[in-house]
């Protein structure tokens, strides 16, 4: 256990110099000078006020203001715009206190870093900012509109103006657009990306779809053996008998199934693992702890399950072959075997299925290689109507090999 404490400490001095790496790319100043450089892609949804560059691999890092430039790009990543656009900063937040009962936009005119979605005939740009979240769209020589969508209090709750529908119907005609398509749609980036691509396609027009240049997702599955170091404490809340067992080493096999979102850079991940672990021990116990004739005798505790950990997890680039993560869950228990055995003593506690949270941090190499250090919250393993409480703890080191 200290060990795993020595290795914790270590890996968050670690984890403060852990960043995203940098591509290449360009930003135009407001002067119109152009400046190839490596920027920092940080995979941000939201529009940032700062852009991290370098001007080579062993250059110092800088740093440029999105009021400084006029453009950005990181190639086969993204590509801002600075436009002045008109824009309703009313919030999409589900905070019904924080809208106001105006229906319609209220407009002014603010020079905005655009996040280019689609670039065509038809264009998609993208501002987010806090709870405010618009898109805009241009078509052929128009100017640069905001797309309408606005939630707003109403006397019996909230009301919307989805005036973006008849935008978009107004502005994409063509023959292979159907009037449903425009009537199906949500304020949703998918939605409406799909929507002007389908018109630029429809037009025999090229396009550069930005939004889609993240990636996709990725399923991973990954072989997770490991070793368990374990341990059981019960008591009996009628008596003083207290059962302090050993700790004890044991091995595990899980197989885990993740699912990495290209959101923020492929930064987070959600996963499932399958795992069979076991816990063995032998325990010599007084049965009469206040008596002045003790009563020793030998109990075995054969424990054995499939634990099903379903968590969250979140990835810390280091460079192109290496990245640290921490992740966090809750996991789910169903029992195998559970032989409590105490020679026909008072000791007759039963184990049975409890969930508990799980918490570790780990390493990643080549995107196939991973090491883990994971600590269980202690989990309750005793029934209700028994006398006995009993709490059943686990710290693990967990290796991984992605299969695919």
């Amino acid at each position: 256990m200290k060990r795993l404490l020595l290795i914790a400490l270590l890996f968050s001095g670690i984890f403060s110099s852990a960043q995203i790496s940098f591509k290449p790319g360009f930003f135009i100043e407001n002067s119109g000078s152009r400046v190839d450089c490596i920027i920092k892609d940080t995979g941000s949804a939201q529009t940032p006020d700062l852009f991290k560059y370098k001007l080579n691999e062993s250059g110092d890092i800088l740093t440029v203001n999105s009021s400084d430039i006029i453009e950005i790009e990181v190639f086969n990543r993204f590509k801002y715009l600075k436009r002045t656009v008109d824009l309703d900063r009313s919030k999409t937040t589900s905070n019904i206190s924080s809208l106001d009962e105006n229906s319609q936009p209220n407009f002014n005119k603010e020079n905005l870093l655009l996040k280019v979605l689609v670039e065509g005939e038809a264009s998609l740009y993208k501002f987010e900012e806090g709870n405010v979240l618009k898109y805009f769209l241009k078509v052929g020589d128009a100017e640069i509109t905001q797309l309408v969508y606005k939630r707003f209090r109403t006397a019996g709750g909230v009301g919307t103006n989805d005036e973006f529908k008849k935008q978009l119907y107004d502005s994409l005609k063509c023959e292979d657009l159907a009037p449903k398509k425009f009537q199906r749609i949500d304020y949703y980036q998918s939605d409406i990306t799909d929507l002007v691509i389908s018109y630029n396609e429809c037009k025999n027009e090229s396009y550069i779809n930005y939004s889609e240049m993240g990636g996709k997702g990725i399923f991973k599955l990954n072989l997770r053996p490991g070793i368990n170091f374990s341990k059981l404490d019960s008591k009996n809340s009628f008596g003083n008998l207290e059962l302090d067992f050993d700790n004890e080493t044991s091995f595990r096999i899980g197989t885990e199934l993740e699912y990495i979102s290209p959101i923020n850079n492929y930064k987070w991940s959600i996963f499932v693992e399958p795992t069979y672990q076991q816990y063995q021990t032998e325990y010599e116990v007084n049965t009469r702890p206040d008596s002045a004739f003790p009563d020793f005798v030998t109990g075995t505790v054969d424990y054995s399950s499939i634990e099903l950990p379903i968590g969250l997890r979140h990835y810390l680039h280091l460079n192109e072959n290496s990245k640290l993560f921490l992740n966090a869950g809750y996991m789910l228990d169903f029992v195998l075997k559970e032989d409590v055995d105490f020679e026909n003593s008072a000791v007759d506690f039963v184990i049975e299925s409890k969930g508990n949270l799980f918490f570790g941090f780990g390493y990643k190499f080549q995107n196939k290689y991973s090491v883990e250090f994971r600590f269980n919250t202690p989990k309750t393993t005793t029934g209700e109507s028994s006398s006995w409480k009993t709490d059943y703890s686990t710290t693990s080191i967990i290796f991984g090999y992605s299969i695919f």
